[in-house]
């Protein structure tokens, strides 16, 4: 199965069509570029991938577990983070897990029978694995070379 497939959506907007029975498909380790005039339903077709609007019409799948995010046109950036701040801000709950698992690591120096801090970590562990979360600062480093941001 695809990560995601659309069959024959459609979506409107009172008389106004602005998706008519579009399919689209993407397959593990494609990359997607929607391009178009403004107006002409980009935006639309993305919330219904990533399901935060619902199609009027046609069907959308996913494979199971997947999460789809999407950035938004006009980010809010807190005016007191730095350029890797912000981009350290958008790893979320990667970065908030990787932040506790060292903060548990630094507890169960001297609780280490403590088996909540012991149960909580390997579930972090389990987690960060899974999203190969471990070198988030290599990441960074990586995301921002990438999009040639630079540090002020």
């Amino acid at each position: 199965m695809a990560l995601v497939d659309l069959l024959n959506v459609s979506k409107h907007y009172e008389a106004q069509k602005i998706l008519e029975n579009i399919n689209f498909h993407i397959d593990e380790g494609e990359r997607v570029v929607i391009v178009g005039k403004n107006g002409s339903g980009k935006s639309t077709l993305m919330k219904i991938v990533n399901g935060s609007l619902d199609a009027d019409e046609g069907e959308r799948m996913t494979r199971q577990g997947i999460e789809i995010k999407m950035l938004s046109q006009v980010p809010k950036f807190d005016p007191t983070h730095t350029v890797r701040e912000a981009v350290e801000a958008g790893l979320g709950e990667l970065r908030t897990s990787k932040i506790r698992f060292d903060e548990i690591s630094q507890l169960l120096a001297t609780q280490y029978d403590n088996t909540a801090l012991l149960d909580e970590q390997a579930r972090i562990t389990s987690f960060l694995d899974h999203h190969n979360a471990w070198n988030l600062d290599d990441k960074i480093e990586r995301i921002m070379h990438h999009f040639m941001l630079t540090e002020y």
